[in-house]
């Protein structure tokens, strides 16, 4: 019982600074598109102090500001409620195709253990030290392929395959 709990709240804790480190990332692409040139022939001739400044301005903001996180941020909750609405869709269009790929993905590899979250990893086409892009990343039936879909549903439904399969 005690041991669960503590697993849950390390989980809760991983996805928490998870989606924080992803706003971070979000913000920081946001930034630097907001100062970019479309094409480098228009800013090969001169220098531009004002993108030059609101770029300092921003990388500033991004330094000073605390962390936020979902719980912190009403606007984002909002924002992401919405996008994951959009998700959840897709998502439910492509599930069955999904599942039927991790199922082959699985029967292939049937002599090594995988987790949900290594399976999605793979989906994702990232590589880890016991997973590594060298060898999994041949196989480009599997590597990348589910990229555009949220990490952590292919994650589940991985784990839910992977107990079934079981």
């Amino acid at each position: 019982q005690e041991l669960d709990s503590v697993c849950d709240f390390l989980h809760h804790r991983i996805v928490g600074r998870e989606k924080a480190a992803l706003c971070q990332l979000q913000f920081c692409f946001q930034a630097f598109q907001s100062v970019a040139f479309r094409s480098s022939t228009l800013c090969s001739d001169c220098g531009d102090e004002e993108r030059s400044s609101q770029l300092k301005a921003l990388l500033m903001e991004y330094f000073e500001k605390e962390v936020m996180t979902e719980e912190a941020d009403p606007v984002f909750q909002d924002e992401e409620q919405g996008v994951e609405s959009l998700q959840d869709i897709k998502l439910r269009d492509w599930e069955e195709q999904i599942r039927a790929d991790i199922r082959h993905f699985l029967s292939i590899r049937q002599d090594e253990k995988f987790s949900g979250r290594a399976v999605a990893r793979i989906f994702h086409g990232i590589g880890s030290p016991r997973y590594p892009a060298q060898i999994y990343g041949r196989d480009r039936r599997f590597w990348r392929k589910y990229i555009h879909f949220d990490f952590h549903k292919i994650m589940s439904l991985a784990t839910e395959e992977i107990i079934r399969w079981k």
